[in-house]
């Protein structure tokens, strides 16, 4: 074999070589380029995943948001709307005949003077009540009937030395049942 031989089977052995190191050089290259597409792959999905949870999160406390918003504004409205009613109530109470509400004086008197307890007592009234009133204490000398146009329907007693006074007029009446009407009227409608 001469040198010529000899050069060309080295080259041929260091072609081949070569080869073989560019082949897994390009299998390396080509797993590494693999495992970085699944490693991106999975990156991207978990991004997309927080990203899906943060908008969902955020969808969530917005909706929360205006559904409290909306709630709010409900029930103010029902609360204007009861209040509405609760003060032409009173209005329709303060202006009562008193054939409506005559049958409730002797329990309104003898709550009031029961309240009042011993001692000089006064009770005021409408003029237009003030008869009526004074025929339920027939033979009372110690309570004195007052004509008042500042009391309403129903009777305000007072002690004469000022140190108790209970009004016993529907309109008060109404406004110390009010949050046991409001619930029971809310609860009609079927409010929440």
């Amino acid at each position: 074999m001469g040198l010529d031989a000899l050069l060309a089977a080295l080259e041929r052995e260091a072609s081949a070589e070569t080869d073989r190191h560019l082949s897994a050089a390009r299998a390396e290259a080509e797993r590494i380029r693999e495992a970085g597409e699944v490693r991106a792959a999975a990156l991207v999905a978990a991004r997309r995943r927080e990203v899906a949870a943060d908008h969902a999160r955020r969808s969530t406390a917005a909706m929360t948001a205006v559904v409290r918003a909306a709630r709010a504004r409900e029930l103010q409205a029902q609360a204007a709307l009861l209040e509405q009613v609760r003060v032409r109530t009173r209005d329709v109470l303060a202006s009562a005949p008193l054939r409506e509400w005559q049958p409730a004086l002797p329990t309104l008197l003898e709550a009031g003077l029961r309240f009042a307890g011993a001692g000089e007592v006064e009770v005021r009234c409408s003029s237009a009540a003030e008869a009526a009133v004074r025929q339920a204490l027939t033979g009372r000398s110690d309570v004195r009937v007052v004509a008042d146009p500042d009391v309403p329907a129903g009777i305000e007693v007072r002690r004469v030395d000022s140190t108790m006074r209970v009004r016993l007029t529907l309109p008060d009446r109404l406004d110390a049942l009010w949050p046991a009407i409001r619930l029971a009227v809310l609860d009609a409608v079927g409010a929440p």
